[in-house]
C-alpha cells in the first residue's frame, strides 16, 4: 500500500506536468498568432496561413496531450482525497477549419480572436494548477512531519 507522501509525490509530479504541458501549448498558440498576425498585415496568402495552420494543428494535439494529462493529475489529487476544479481547454476546430477554406481578413481575425480566448483558458488553467500544487505542498509538508 502506498503512502500519503508517495501518492502527493506523485500528485505533484504530475501538476508539474501539466505547467509543462501548458507551457507547449502557449508556445504553439503564441506562433500560431504570430503567423496569423503577419498573414493579416501583409496579406500572406497560402504560406503564411500553411505556417499559421501547421502550429494551431501543433496546439491542437499539444492540447489533445494536456487534457489526458489533466486527467491524470486529477485522478492522483482524487487519490489522496482533495478537491482540484482544473479544467480542460478546448479550441474549436470550426474556426481553424473556415480559416483554412475562406481566407479573408474577417476569419482571419476570428481565428486571433480564438487563439486569444485559448491563451486566456490557458492562463486561467496555470493558476488553478499552480494554486492546486501549492495545496499539495502544504499536504507534503504536513504529511512529512515536523523537521528537526
Amino acid at each position: 500500500m502506498r503512502s500519503q507522501l508517495q501518492e502527493i509525490e506523485e500528485a505533484i509530479g504530475w501538476g508539474h506536468e501539466v505547467l509543462d504541458q501548458i507551457g507547449e501549448v502557449e508556445d504553439r498558440l503564441r506562433s500560431a498568432k504570430n503567423w496569423g498576425w503577419f498573414d493579416i498585415l501583409t496579406k500572406g496568402g497560402f504560406i503564411s496561413a500553411l505556417f499559421k495552420h501547421g502550429k494551431l494543428e501543433e496546439a491542437h494535439n499539444a492540447m489533445i496531450r494536456l487534457s489526458s494529462t489533466i486527467d491524470r493529475f486529477n485522478s492522483e489529487i482524487s487519490d489522496i482525497r482533495i478537491y482540484n476544479d482544473v479544467s480542460k481547454i478546448t479550441m474549436g476546430a470550426g474556426v481553424q477549419i473556415a480559416d483554412a477554406f475562406l481566407d479573408s481578413i474577417l476569419v482571419d481575425g476570428l481565428v486571433q480572436m480564438k487563439i486569444g480566448e485559448s491563451q486566456r483558458e490557458l492562463a486561467e488553467l496555470r493558476m488553478q494548477t499552480e494554486n492546486a500544487l501549492n495545496r499539495l505542498y502544504a499536504l507534503r509538508t504536513a504529511a512529512s512531519g515536523p523537521d528537526l
